[in-house]
C-alpha cells in the first residue's frame, strides 16, 4: 500500500511540473479481451532502465500500448534519442496521451514524439526502431502476434533491437522463443536482446 501511494505521488508530481495527466484511469474500460488495463508506469522503474539501456541520438524508441504516455515523456524529456512513437489501441488513451505530448512538448529534449492510434497485432513496426518498450500490455495470443511484426522487421532491415519488458507476466518468457536473449535487470524488470544476423 505504501509502495503504490509513493507510485502515485511520483507520478503526480510528474504531472504538476509537465502539465500533464499521466496517472488516471480511462472512463471506458471496455478494452478488447487480448489487453490488459491500463496502468502507469512507475517512474521509478523507467528511470533504471534508461540508465541501464543508455539510449542515445541514433536509438528510435516505440512504447506499446503507450497509455496516456508516461514511458514516452520521461523518456523525451530526459534523454535526445532521433524519435520516439507510441502506439495505443483505447481512442480515449490515444486522445489524452496526444493531448499530454502536446502540452510537455516545450519541456522535451526530443522534439520527434509521436503516438499512433493502432491495433498493435496489425501494426508495421518501422524498421529503424532500435528499441521497444512493453509494461506488460498484452496477454500471451496478443503477444506472440508482435513479436512475429517485431521479428518481420529485423529480417528486413537486420539491426541491434533490445525489448525492455517492465512487469513481464509469466508469458513474456515467449519472447525468447523469437531469437532474444534475456538479460533480468530486476526481478520485474527484464532485457531482451536480438543481435544482427540471430534469431529464428
Amino acid at each position: 500500500m505504501v509502495d503504490r501511494s509513493r507510485r502515485w505521488l511520483t507520478g503526480r508530481w510528474f504531472d504538476v511540473r509537465m502539465g500533464t495527466d499521466t496517472s488516471g484511469t480511462p472512463a471506458d474500460r471496455g478494452i478488447d479481451h487480448q489487453e490488459l488495463e491500463h496502468q502507469p508506469s512507475d517512474l521509478r522503474k523507467i528511470r533504471r532502465a534508461l540508465r541501464e539501456l543508455r539510449p542515445g541520438p541514433d536509438d528510435v524508441v516505440i512504447d506499446y500500448g503507450a497509455g496516456l504516455g508516461r514511458m514516452m515523456l520521461v523518456l523525451a524529456r530526459d534523454v535526445r534519442v532521433r524519435r520516439i512513437i507510441g502506439v495505443e489501441h483505447q481512442a480515449e488513451l490515444y486522445q489524452r496521451a496526444q493531448r499530454n505530448i502536446d502540452a510537455a512538448r516545450p519541456k522535451l529534449r526530443c522534439k520527434d514524439v509521436s503516438i499512433e492510434q493502432a491495433d498493435a497485432r496489425k501494426y508495421k513496426l518501422p524498421d529503424d526502431v532500435t528499441v521497444v518498450y512493453f509494461y506488460n500490455p498484452f496477454r500471451e495470443p496478443t503477444l506472440r502476434e508482435v513479436m512475429e511484426r517485431i521479428v518481420e522487421s529485423l529480417r528486413r532491415v537486420p539491426r541491434k533491437l533490445t525489448i525492455v519488458y517492465n512487469n513481464p507476466p509469466a508469458w513474456s518468457s515467449a519472447v525468447a522463443e523469437y531469437g532474444f536473449e534475456r538479460q533480468m535487470i530486476e526481478q520485474r524488470l527484464h532485457f531482451y536482446h536480438w543481435m544482427s544476423g540471430t534469431g529464428t
